[in-house]
């Protein structure tokens, strides 16, 4: 879940970037300036976008599988010994 979340991230980075071009190209007002603040401010939501993707990716990649942690035996932090025995 959390690396389909960092891919759309990813991709919501993009659509950003070219959202912020078609607004400065197509929308026309009669006050040039709204529009270009406006872009201005689309296009700041992709390194957010890029942040959140590379954040989610680094956290995935890191975190342990419980798989592993059941076979080398590693109680979650109860504070027993590796091998169980007091």
């Amino acid at each position: 879940l959390l690396k389909t979340l960092s891919n759309v991230c990813f991709v919501f980075g993009f659509a950003s970037i070219i959202a912020s071009i078609l607004v400065c190209v197509f929308f026309k007002e009669p006050d040039a300036a709204h529009v270009e603040r406006f872009g201005i401010f689309v296009g700041l939501w992709a390194p957010t976008f890029f942040a959140l993707s590379d954040r989610l990716n680094r956290y995935v990649v890191n975190q342990p599988s419980q798989c592993r942690h059941a076979e080398f035996g590693d109680l979650g932090g109860l504070g027993l010994p590796e091998d169980g025995v007091q």
